[in-house]
C-alpha cells in the first residue's frame, strides 16, 4: 500500500558555518522569525550501556575489576547489538564473543541491565539542535529557559518530531574559520573558493594522489592518505567515495575498490539486479542511498526503513523489513543464498553508513582546503593554526609530521630556543614566508609563531603563539611584542593576535 502521512518523515537540516559565524546566523534567525517562532529544543540524557553496567555492579556487589572487564567487552556494541546476535537475529562477530560470554556469566546482571539501558536520567539544551516554526511554539510543546536565557522546548528531537517540527542543526566547523583565514591573508576573492568550479585542477588533485593531506579537512589521517594514493583520486566524486570508504564498517573493501577501479581485480554482482546501483561503487555498498535504492528495487512498502533498521539495528524494525525484502527479492529470481549474503553485507555496511550528500559536502570542503594549501602553503598554515588557537594538542600531536609537511612546502622554520629579541623578529622580517618553533620571548616558550610578510612592506599579518602551560590570552605579553616594534628600525610590524 501507500506510504502514510504518519509514515514520511521529513529529514534534519544541519547546516555548517564558521565557529564565528554562528552566533550571527542564530541572531539573524531570532530578527528574521520572530522570537515565539525560534527556539532551541532538550535532550535527554540516557543511561548507557557500559555506564548502567558499572552502575549495576556496584548494587550487585562484583568487583570493580571484574565490572571494568564486563563493561569493556561492549566497547564497539550496543546491548541490543549483542542480544540479536545471541538470538541469532544478526550474525555473532568473533569481537562480540567476551560480551556474549558475560551476558551468559551474569543473567542477573543483564536482566537490570536491560531494564534500565536507554532510560532518560537526565535533560538539558540540546548544543546544536533549533527549531523555526510557521506559527507560534506554544502551540505545539511547553518551553522552559537555561540560566543564561536561552529558551528550548520541553522535548528531544524525536517529540518534536512527532508534533510535526523539523529540527535545525546550526553547526559550528572549525575548517570554515581556517578557510576563511586563509582566504583573507592570500587577498583572494570569495570566487577562489566558488563550490560551483571544475573539481579538476592537477595541482589540487595532486595533494590527495599524493598523500599531501596534512591539515586537510576529513583527508588527513595515515589510513587515509594511503587509501587517497590507491585509489588515484581523478575528481570530486572520488573523494566522496573514499570518504564514505574509509569508516570502519566499509574499510574493508578499499583495496577491492580500488584493485577493481584499476582493472587488477575482477568481480560479479551478487545479483543482475544490482549492477544499476553498484556499478559506480564496483559492486560495493559504499553510500546509504544505496540501500534506499535495494529497497526500491524490491518494491517494499517504505524503502527507507531498510536504511533505518539496518543502520539503528532496532529489532523491531529489523523483524518488520527483513521478511518482506527476503520475499520481494526471491519473486525477483533471488537465491536464499543471495539474500543472506546481500543481508549480511548490508549490516555490516550499515554499523557506519555514510549518505551520498554528506560524504559529497565533506568532499567539496576537503577540495578548498586543499586548494589553498597547493597555491598558497604558508597562508594555508597560519589559517591552520589560527583555527587551533588555545588547543595545544595540535602542536604537540604529531609534531615532526607537521614540521616535515612545512619543510616540503618550502616554509621555513627555526629550531631550539631563542630570545624573542630584535634579531630573531628582522629574521622573520626578512623571510617572505615564516613559521618558527620554539622562538623563547622572554620567560615563555611557544610551541608556533606564524607570520607573513606582504611583498616590499615588511609587515607581520598573523601571529599566533601555543603553549601548553597557558592557554589564555596575555595582555602583558602581547604590550610587550608591541613595544618591540619601537626596536625595529625603518620596518613596520603589525600583530593581529597572540595566544599563549
Amino acid at each position: 500500500g501507500e506510504i502514510t502521512a504518519k509514515e514520511l518523515k521529513v529529514p534534519d537540516i544541519d547546516l555548517d558555518f564558521s565557529n564565528e559565524s554562528c552566533s550571527d546566523v542564530l541572531r539573524w534567525m531570532y530578527e528574521q522569525y520572530g522570537e515565539n517562532r525560534v527556539a532551541s529544543i532538550g535532550k535527554f540524557g540516557t543511561n548507557k550501556t557500559k555506564g548502567t553496567i558499572r552502575d549495576m555492579c556496584k548494587v550487585l556487589g562484583i568487583s570493580l575489576e571484574e565490572a571494568d572487564r564486563i563493561a569493556k567487552s561492549f566497547d564497539n556494541y550496543e546491548l541490543d547489538e549483542i542480544f540479536s546476535m545471541i538470538n541469532g537475529d544478526i550474525p555473532k562477530e568473533n569481537a562480540a564473543l567476551d560480551a556474549i560470554k558475560y551476558v551468559g556469566l551474569y543473567s542477573e546482571l543483564f536482566d537490570y541491565v536491560k531494564k534500565l539501558n536507554g532510560l532518560p536520567k537526565s535533560f538539558g539544551l540540546h548544543a546544536c539542535g533549533k527549531i523555526i516554526s510557521t506559527r507560534n511554539l506554544d502551540e505545539f510543546l511547553p518551553s522552559c529557559y537555561d540560566s543564561t536565557g536561552v529558551r528550548f522546548l520541553q522535548g528531544d528531537m524525536h517529540d518534536i518530531e512527532e508534533v510535526g517540527l523539523v529540527k535545525v542543526d546550526i553547526l559550528g566547523l572549525r575548517t570554515l574559520d581556517q578557510e576563511y583565514d586563509t582566504l583573507e591573508m592570500s587577498n583572494e576573492s570569495k570566487d577562489f573558493l566558488d563550490p560551483k568550479q571544475n573539481y579538476n585542477d592537477k595541482k589540487v588533485l595532486d595533494i590527495f594522489r599524493n598523500g599531501d593531506t596534512v591539515g586537510i579537512f576529513q583527508f588527513s589521517s595515515h589510513g587515509m592518505k594511503q587509501t587517497l594514493k590507491k585509489m588515484n583520486i581523478s575528481g570530486i566524486d572520488d573523494l566522496s567515495i573514499a570518504n564514505a570508504l574509509f569508516r570502519p564498517g566499509s574499510m574493508r573493501y578499499i583495496d577491492n575498490f580500488c584493485k577493481r577501479r584499476n582493472g587488477e581485480e575482477s568481480f560479479e554482482y551478487l545479483h543482475p539486479d544490482l549492477e544499476p546501483i553498484l556499478k559506480n561503487t564496483y559492486g560495493i555498498i559504499v553510500f546509504q542511498e544505496q540501500l534506499i535504492e535495494i529497497g526500491r528495487l524490491a518494491k517494499i512498502h517504505n524503502p527507507d526503513l531498510l536504511r533505518k533498521a539496518t543502520g539503528k539495528k532496532n529489532p523491531k524494525l529489523l523483524a518488520q523489513v527483513k521478511p518482506e525484502l527476503e520475499e520481494k527479492l526471491k519473486k525477483r529470481g533471488w537465491t536464499q543464498n543471495q539474500f543472506d549474503t546481500l543481508w549480511n553485507q548490508m549490516l555490516e555496511f550499515a554499523k557506519y553508513s555514510f549518505n551520498k550528500s554528506h560524504a559529497a559536502a565533506y568532499a567539496i570542503i576537503a577540495y578548498m582546503t586543499a586548494k589553498q594549501k597547493a597555491y598558497y602553503p604558508a597562508e594555508f598554515y597560519a589559517g591552520l593554526c589560527n583555527s587551533y588557537i588555545g588547543k595545544s594538542s595540535f602542536v604537540k600531536d604529531n609534531a615532526d609530521e607537521k614540521n616535515t609537511d612545512l619543510e616540503d612546502h618550502g616554509i621555513k622554520t627555526v629550531t631550539g630556543k631563542e630570545q624573542w629579541s630584535t634579531s630573531t623578529i628582522d629574521r622573520i622580517l626578512s623571510n617572505e614566508k615564516y613559521i618558527g618553533r620554539n622562538i623563547t620571548p622572554k620567560t615563555h616558550t611557544p610551541d608556533f609563531l606564524i607570520g607573513k610578510q606582504e611583498e616590499n612592506q615588511g609587515q607581520i599579518d598573523t601571529v599566533i603563539i601555543e603553549n601548553s602551560h597557558q592557554a589564555i590570552i596575555s595582555q602583558e605579553m602581547f604590550e610587550a611584542v608591541q613595544n618591540l616594534k619601537g626596536n625595529i628600525k625603518n620596518k613596520e610590524m603589525n600583530i593581529n593576535g597572540i595566544c599563549f
